[in-house]
This record gives structure tokens, C-alpha cells and sequence, in this order.
């Protein structure tokens, strides 16, 4: 109730929250509070690898976590496939309209994961955003499109993660191959689950198989809730449980793309 109240304080009208299927606690209090589930997504990588990379790692430095994400885009913008900072309009259009138009986007509800576990709705301005930023990968005549943001904010999971990858799906394995091979380690994306359209068809599922990408044994689940204005906030049970000592007001600002 407490997050209700900041949420409405900072002007949020859609609240979003992601949990694992398994977390009966998690969605019996969301659900309580007026969440629905909107869509479900599975990690695709390589998680043998994934294991055994984490096995031996040490609490991870902020800097020289984000000066190696710095280098590998640096990496893929030698190797042409990322969109320059200062591409012109034409380039940022064709290659936000693979994204705009990709059923596997539009079926995971438009959201993409530009910090780890934090989802959000991708607008033309924002990918614009990251185009500036040097994050848009982008295959010969955009086939295949990614974001790879820069580290900013560290959770469990450091490993590369492309926030999205849009396209044909043989271009897309193509495109998660190839930065694969420039971070000498595997990479991670979200697929909407079950059945991401980017794999329907048998062939390019065989060629994901083939690779040795596969899906992770659990799936995250997103939560969301609209947040109306004029929308009483509930009441805590009982009464009288939850004390706001200070009205709730706005003290934080949106952060930028990556920070």
C-alpha cells in the first residue's frame, strides 16, 4: 500500500512488477492489490555455460563491470553492427521498424528489459535514446535488431542481456552469435513464453537447437496494474497497520536511458 501511495505521488499510472512462477506469496499479495498477469517470458541462452561462468565469480566492481560492457560495443561497432551514435533518422527508422513491426515484440506486450528485471514500454523515443547511446545493434539491412545497454545497475545476472531482439529469427541468432563471440562468453535474452513467434517456424527452432541456445528451466512472470488518478488507494488490514507519517510526495526523478 505504502508503494501505491509513493507510485501515485510520482505520477505513475501503470505499475509493473516481475516474479517467478514459483513465488506463490509474491502473486497472492499482487493479486490482492490488483494485479493481473500480462505476459510470461523464458531466458534463452546457453545455461550450462551460464553456471559455470557464475561458479567462480567474485562480487562483481561497478567500473570495470561497465567499462567491459563499454568495450564490447565499442567491439560490435568495429565489426559494423552497431548503429552509429549520430546515425541519420533514415537508419534509426529502418531499424525501429523491425522492432515496431515484430510479432515477438508485440506479443511480449511491447516491453522491453533495459535494466535487469525492470521492464518497460519501448516508444520510438526511447530507442532513439539508445541509438544515441550506441546500444542498437542492427544486422545488414536491419533483418535483426538488438539493444545491448551499458551496465549501470547489477543484480545477479551480469552476463551480457540483450533487452530485445527483434527480426527474423535466423537473423536473430545471427545477431546474439555474433556478440556471443565478441564477449567471449554466453549471452542471455527474454522471449515471450510459451512459443515466441520468433521461433514458429521449425526451421529456424531447429537452427536456435542446433547453436545450442536453448530455454531456461524457469520463466518470469509480469505483473501489472493500472493506477487511475482518481483510483482510492486501499486501505491497509486492519486499520491502522500502515502509518504514513509524511504525506507521500515526489522526491525522485525519472532516470535517464541506462543509468
Amino acid at each position: 500500500i505504502a508503494g501505491l501511495a509513493w507510485a501515485r505521488a510520482h505520477g505513475l499510472r501503470v505499475l509493473r512488477y516481475a516474479t517467478g512462477h514459483g513465488n506463490e506469496g509474491s502473486l497472492k499479495l499482487g493479486a490482492h492489490h490488483g494485479f493481473a498477469r500480462l505476459a510470461d517470458r523464458r531466458t534463452w541462452g546457453r545455461p550450462e555455460l551460464e553456471e559455470g561462468a557464475e561458479a567462480g565469480r567474485v562480487a562483481p566492481d561497478p567500473t570495470i563491470e561497465a567499462e567491459r560492457r563499454r568495450e564490447l560495443l565499442a567491439a560490435l561497432a568495429a565489426d559494423g553492427l552497431a548503429l552509429a551514435a549520430d546515425a541519420p533518422e533514415t537508419a534509426i527508422g529502418a531499424a525501429w521498424r523491425c522492432v515496431d513491426t515484430d510479432p515477438t515484440f508485440e506479443s511480449g506486450g511491447r516491453l522491453y528489459e533495459h535494466r535487469s528485471w525492470s521492464l518497460q514500454r519501448l516508444t520510438h523515443e526511447r530507442f532513439a535514446a539508445h541509438v544515441r547511446r550506441g546500444e542498437v545493434l542492427a544486422a545488414r539491412g536491419a533483418t535483426a535488431v538488438a539493444i545491448l545497454p551499458h551496465v549501470a545497475h547489477f543484480s545477479e545476472d551480469l552476463r551480457p542481456h540483450l533487452a530485445v531482439l527483434a527480426g527474423g529469427g535466423r537473423a536473430a541468432l545471427g545477431l546474439l552469435l555474433a556478440v556471443e563471440r565478441r564477449a567471449g562468453g554466453p549471452v542471455t535474452v527474454r522471449l515471450p513464453d510459451p512459443a515466441p513467434p520468433l521461433l514458429a517456424d521449425p526451421g529456424v527452432a531447429a537452427a536456435w537447437h542446433q547453436a545450442w541456445i536453448r530455454p531456461h528451466d524457469r520463466s518470469l512472470l509480469i505483473m501489472e496494474r493500472p493506477l487511475p488518478a482518481d483510483e482510492p488507494l486501499p486501505v491497509a488490514e486492519p486499520p491502522g497497520a500502515l502509518e504514513l507519517r509524511d504525506p507521500p510526495r515526489r522526491i525522485a526523478a525519472p532516470p535517464e536511458i541506462g543509468d
